[in-house]
């Protein structure tokens, strides 16, 4: 097996690995924020730059 056909496989990795269940409990982002950036994406993420600070605001 050559070192890219090996390189390449690793671009291909569709396993998934769920969170343990206290880790998701006490998780920042809920699915509906996930349903919400999927809805608007960029309404999604200026409301999350209105949550920090800035010294100038992002446009």
């Amino acid at each position: 097996m050559s070192e890219n056909s090996s390189l390449s496989n690793l671009l291909k990795e569709e396993r998934r690995f769920a969170p343990p269940a206290d880790l998701a409990a006490n998780a920042n982002v809920t699915a509906e924020a996930y349903e919400q950036a999927k809805a608007d994406r960029l309404g999604f993420w200026a409301e999350q730059a209105r949550r920090l600070s800035w010294a100038e605001e992002p446009t």
